[in-house]
This record gives C-alpha cells, sequence and structure tokens, in this order.
C-alpha cells in the first residue's frame, strides 16, 4: 500500500473515531445531520489534501542531446 493510501486510511479511522466520540456526548444531535455531513466532507477533502501535499513527488528530467 502506498503512503498516501495509509494516510487516508488513517485519517479516516480517526475521523470516525472523532464522530463517535461527539455521537456519544451529544453533540452531533445539536449540530444536526446536513451540518454533520458538510463538516465530514470538508475534513475527508483536507485530509486528501495534505496526503497528496505531503506524498513523495518525483521530478522528471528529460536530457537533450
Amino acid at each position: 500500500m502506498k503512503w498516501v493510501g495509509m494516510y487516508l486510511m488513517g485519517f479516516a479511522l480517526l475521523l470516525a473515531g472523532v464522530m463517535l466520540a461527539l455521537w456519544k456526548l451529544g453533540v452531533l444531535a445539536i449540530i444536526g445531520s446536513f451540518w454533520t455531513g458538510v463538516i465530514l466532507l470538508a475534513l475527508i477533502g483536507i485530509g486528501i489534501m495534505v496526503s497528496v501535499l505531503n506524498s513523495n513527488q518525483r521530478r522528471v528530467e528529460i536530457d537533450r542531446i
């Protein structure tokens, strides 16, 4: 598995843990399902952006003779 995939899997597990904790505390009932979904999508997007930003980018140089 590539590093980006492992990062996203770990980030998804972190989000699941946070969501379960907020659900158990009753915070999600106050916020509502729509805004919970919006916040969840935003956090997943941030996780994808950070994982791509930190991925090992290889630069290809072409020598022309």
